[in-house]
């Protein structure tokens, strides 16, 4: 037998978890064992000890990914107590992941309206929490900041905080906020996640990679998890090891079709980055199928979005064109947020589709959340696009600077640099895709304008006289492209311009 004593009702549960840990790892279970499998009951305002425990076991499940039942578990918190102001804030936070922001809206005025009968702990929680999953993380930042001076050893605290300096690009201060998690619980495996995350970001791959590998030595079942093993096949891809990045997307093919889809997008975006685009197409023609039949539409959305891309690539534009109406379709419900219009809308942009460019303007404007700098951004960089498109650059200048203002994100800051380009700032667009460059920024939508880049900043060298730098950046777009396909137009074009430049 053993006892504890609580110093006053408040530690009575958090007694009884130490004591329950205590009296496994005397019985013999591993404290690796102990911490994974134990669920806290949390700390929370609630007359109902059943509704509490729905939560606390939410929040386990939410932290081992299993969203469908956490999500459910927080339903059933708020079924037991409709006054439960913490579990409105994760249901919340839970519908914004899933990317109902309506629902979550919904839920955060809930818990907000009920802040006065709580704890001012869960006061400041709340508070930081809705302003992180509105991406309003400066705010996030000062309220995280606050809570933690008040509970210095809260762990969850310091990880919320590091993954909101971590989106605001803050990835120095992001580190040591998941490091400081990483201290307090040497088993969450999620911290070693974020430092990968955030490693990477800053350039330092090798680190990233270390502890990547820490993460799935924990959990092996990680290494498929959704967009961890595209996160991880591309941090390989960055290292230039290509073999083990196309090995680590190719075992997502042999799980459930949800998984096999996003295997076969991952691998299609690898083709894409070293130039096999016909192989692009074919992958991403499977994950096309498979999220049509599970009716994954906004899935489904994006992996057309890319295959017009890849399809782009060999001047297959009635092809594209296709792809892109079915898009549309897939773009009405008003779910699709602002950030998702964003990328169908730049493709009909520089497609010269205005009318269609136009609604995909006004959709998104309707949409915005006018407190979320990635709403704003994405309606800016729409106008910037649409006024490029229009011939009004000084117009499209504005928005687009704008835009990268507002989340210095790789995309934003390729439309800028293709903007300054048009404009005849060839200086400016020399210093955007420089930057753009050194960035590295696979795996996603800013990696095409990533390759494009190397083409373009040779051509804005050879215009300047630079036939040093003219033919280095045309080149280099040839070794990226080395072992791709041999009649991708921008690769003939780069040929042509060095045989013209050599001659």
């Amino acid at each position: 037998s053993r006892s504890m004593r609580a110093d006053g009702t408040d530690e009575v549960l958090p007694t009884l978890d130490r004591l329950a840990r205590r009296l496994r790892r005397d019985l013999g279970e591993s404290l690796y064992s102990v911490t994974r499998q134990s669920v806290p009951l949390g700390q929370a305002t609630t007359p109902s000890l059943e509704a509490l425990e729905a939560w606390s076991e939410g929040q386990f499940h939410w932290g081992q990914r299993r969203f469908d039942e956490a999500v459910s578990l927080f339903q059933r918190a708020i079924e037991l107590d409709s006054s439960f102001a913490m579990a409105h804030q994760e249901l919340g936070g839970a519908y914004y992941y899933m990317g109902d922001r309506q629902k979550g809206e919904r839920h955060f005025e809930m818990a907000v309206s009920l802040t006065d009968r709580i704890t001012e702990r869960e006061r400041l929680w709340i508070q930081a929490e809705i302003e992180n999953w509105r991406e309003n993380y400066e705010s996030a930042v000062a309220a995280y900041n606050i809570y933690l001076t008040r509970f210095q050893d809260d762990l969850s605290g310091w990880f919320r905080l590091g993954f909101a300096q971590m989106r605001q690009g803050h990835n120095p201060e992001a580190v040591r906020a998941f490091t400081r998690v990483a201290e307090l619980d040497p088993t969450n495996v999620a911290a070693y996640i974020n430092l990968a995350t955030s490693y990477n970001q800053l350039g330092e791959r090798e680190k990233a990679l270390e502890h990547y590998l820490n993460a799935f030595e924990l959990r092996p079942d990680w290494r498929t998890s959704g967009n961890l093993n595209h996160e991880f096949g591309f941090n390989y891809a960055e290292l230039g090891e290509i073999e083990n990045a196309e090995a680590v997307f190719r075992e997502m093919l042999s799980g459930p079709d949800d998984q096999r889809a996003l295997g076969y997008r991952s691998l299609g975006l690898l083709n894409m980055y070293v130039g096999r685009y016909r192989e692009a197409q074919e992958h991403l023609r499977q994950a096309v199928l498979i999220q049509e039949a599970l009716g994954y539409g906004l899935s489904e959305f994006r992996s057309r979005l890319y295959l017009a891309s890849a399809l782009l690539a060999h001047g297959a534009e009635e092809a594209v064109r296709e792809e892109l109406a079915i898009a549309r379709t897939l773009a009405e419900p008003e779910s699709v947020e602002p950030n998702w219009l964003q990328y169908v809308g730049k493709h009909h942009a520089r497609l010269g589709m205005i009318e269609e460019t136009v609604t995909f303007l006004a959709n998104a404007v309707s949409r915005m959340n006018e407190d979320s700098p990635g709403d704003r951004a994405a309606v800016a960089l729409l106008r910037g696009e649409l006024a490029l498109a229009q011939g009004m650059t000084e117009e499209a200048l504005r928005h687009l600077e704008t835009a990268y203002a507002l989340t210095e994100s790789s995309y934003a800051l390729a439309s800028l640099a293709y903007a300054h380009y048009v404009a005849g700032d060839l200086e400016r667009a020399e210093e955007d895709y420089l930057t753009l460059i050194f960035r590295l920024d696979l795996g996603w939508e800013a990696q095409e304008p990533w390759a494009q880049a190397h083409y373009r900043l040779g051509n804005i060298y050879q215009q300047l006289g630079d036939t040093g730098n003219a033919l280095k950046y045309y080149r280099a777009l040839l070794n990226i492209w080395e072992h791709g396909d041999d009649d991708i137009l921008l690769l003939a074009e780069a040929r042509r311009r060095i045989e013209e430049l050599s001659g």
